[in-house]
C-alpha cells in the first residue's frame, strides 16, 4: 500500500534534538509502516545530522533523506513538503516529539477526508522534564468546524505552529511560490500557504489530545524581530486572506487572538524590563489600530510606568498558565 501520510522533517544542526524526535517518530508509527514515511531533509548541517538518520534508516525503510546543497533558510519546509508521496503532509519540527498515539490517531481522521487535521500539543521545558503549558491550543474537546472562516477565527496564529498541522498535500502547495515567498522574510510562509489553499466546504478536524510535544527555549519569541515575525507576518498575511475568500469579520477575529495571547504579555514583559523594540509601536498602529482591544489594554500598557506593570505581568502569566492548564 503506498503511503498516505508524509511526516516531514527539515532540519538544520540539530542531530541530537532530531534523534529524540524520530524516535518518538518511529514509535509512533510501528504497526504502519505502509501507509506512512517519514522524510527528513537536511538544510546543509555541519554537524552528524546525516550520520544519524543513517543509523535509523538501516531499520526502518519507511524513512528517506535528502541533503540541500546549500542552507536554502525556511524554504527547506517547502523542499520537505514537496519530496512527500503521500496524499497529506505534516512537517514536523525536528526538536518536537509525539506520543505514540499520534499517528493512528491522525490516519484515523485522514480516512474520514478532512482538508485539515490540527493536534493539540503540551509546551516543554528543553529537557522535557518539566511542563510548561497544557492544552496549547486551549480546546477541552475535539473540534469539527464548518467552514474556513470558522478555524481562521478560533485557530488564528496557530496554524503556524508546523508540528500541529496536517494537510493535504494539494492545498499547502495550491498558492504560487510568487505568493507564498514574499513572506519568507517575516518567518510565517506557510502559514499563508495552509490558510490560502483551503477550500470553501473542504472539512477540518481539531484533535484535542495533546499528541505532540513542543520542545521550549528553541523559538525567536525572545529575538529583537519578534514584533516582526509574531506580529507584522500573520497580520499581513490575515489582510491577503480577504482575497482568499475569508471574511472581515474572521480576520478581526484572528488578529484580536493575537492581541489578547501575545501582544499585551509581550508588552508587559518587555516594558518591564525596559526594552520594548522601537518597530512595535508602528507595527500595532499599522496593523492593529481597529481593534478594541489594542486600545483599551495594549496602548495603555505601553504608557503605564514600568514598576504598575510588574503585578498585572505576573497576574496576566497566571491567568494565561491557568488557561493553558485546562
Amino acid at each position: 500500500m503506498a503511503a498516505i501520510l508524509s511526516i516531514c522533517i527539515p532540519t538544520w544542526n540539530r542531530s541530537k534534538y532530531l534523534k529524540e524526535c524520530l524516535e518518538s517518530a518511529i514509535k509512533s508509527v510501528r504497526g504502519y509502516e505502509d501507509r506512512v514515511e517519514i522524510i527528513v531533509s537536511n538544510n546543509n548541517s555541519d554537524d552528524n545530522t546525516e550520520h544519524v538518520v543513517n543509523e535509523f534508516k538501516i531499520l526502518n525503510n519507511f524513512i528517506s533523506y535528502n541533503r540541500n546543497t546549500k542552507n536554502t533558510g525556511i524554504d527547506n519546509f517547502y523542499i520537505a513538503a514537496s519530496l512527500a508521496r503521500g496524499e497529506y503532509i505534516w512537517i514536523f519540527g525536528d526538536d518536537d516529539k509525539m506520543e505514540k498515539q499520534a499517528v493512528p490517531t491522525v490516519l484515523n481522521k485522514v480516512a474520514k477526508g478532512y482538508e485539515l487535521i490540527i493536534v493539540n500539543y503540551s509546551r516543554w521545558s528543553n529537557d522535557f522534564s518539566k511542563l510548561l503549558q497544557g492544552n496549547g491550543l486551549k480546546f477541552k474537546n475535539d473540534h469539527l468546524f464548518k467552514t474556513k472562516d470558522n478555524i481562521l477565527s478560533l485557530v488564528g496564529i496557530n496554524l503556524g505552529f508546523i508540528s500541529s498541522v496536517v494537510i493535504k498535500k494539494s492545498c499547502f502547495f495550491h498558492l504560487s511560490e510568487s505568493e507564498y515567498r514574499p513572506h519568507f522574510e517575516y518567518g510565517f510562509p506557510h502559514l499563508f500557504s495552509n490558510y490560502a489553499g483551503l477550500t470553501k466546504n473542504g472539512g477540518a478536524y481539531l484533535i484535542s489530545d495533546q499528541l505532540v510535544l513542543n520542545r521550549g527555549g528553541n523559538s525567536r519569541e525572545e529575538a529583537e524581530d519578534a514584533p516582526k515575525i509574531f506580529f507584522e507576518g500573520p497580520a499581513r498575511i490575515y489582510e491577503l486572506l480577504s482575497t482568499k475568500g475569508y471574511s472581515p469579520k474572521s480576520i478581526r477575529n484572528a488578529k484580536h487572538l493575537i492581541l489578547l495571547h501575545y501582544v499585551f504579555l509581550y508588552i508587559l514583559s518587555k516594558k518591564r524590563a525596559g526594552k520594548i523594540p522601537k518597530t512595535l509601536s508602528d507595527i500595532l498602529f499599522r496593523h492593529y489600530a481597529s481593534n478594541w482591544f489594542f486600545w483599551v489594554a495594549c496602548f495603555p500598557a505601553m504608557l503605564i510606568p514600568s514598576v504598575i506593570l510588574k503585578p498585572i505581568y505576573q497576574l496576566s502569566k497566571l491567568a494565561k498558565k491557568k488557561i493553558g492548564t485546562k
